[in-house]
């Protein structure tokens, strides 16, 4: 999977880089009592973060029937980075939503890294 290769920490995520967007991740994030997948802005300028982010917003309808899912847009205005995240009420304390938890990150981060890769190359997201 996307991660297979990811060096373990002691936080409760993962994060790889969108290769095609400036400052772009795609973050596997597990909570007691949910688990998500998030798509990251991250650049120390928060106006390139809110410019990328309204360019995607643009494409919200689209972006959404792509990937298959309502996403949980944050555009963060108070700070600099924003965020995309597709949610999911699993809880790793809950041992019948184990086998949830890991097709959702196996499945929808490959999809969403692939859908945002696909996007930055497309809309021009990152600098030259």
């Amino acid at each position: 999977g996307l991660y297979a290769t990811s060096t373990p920490s002691k936080g409760n995520w993962l994060s790889k880089s969108v290769s095609t967007v400036d400052d772009g991740n795609i973050s596997v994030v597990i909570n007691n009592d949910s688990c998500r997948i998030e798509f990251n802005l991250t650049s120390k300028e928060q106006a390139k973060n809110k410019q990328i982010f309204d360019v995607l917003w643009n494409k919200k309808t689209d972006i959404e029937v792509q990937i298959g899912y309502v996403l949980d847009w944050q555009r963060k205005d108070g700070i600099k980075s924003s965020s995309i995240c597709l949610c999911r009420p699993y809880s790793y304390l809950n041992l019948d939503d184990k086998e949830n938890i890991f097709n959702f990150f196996l499945e929808d981060s490959k999809k969403m890294m692939d859908l945002f890769t696909e996007l930055g190359s497309k809309l021009k997201l990152k600098s030259k």
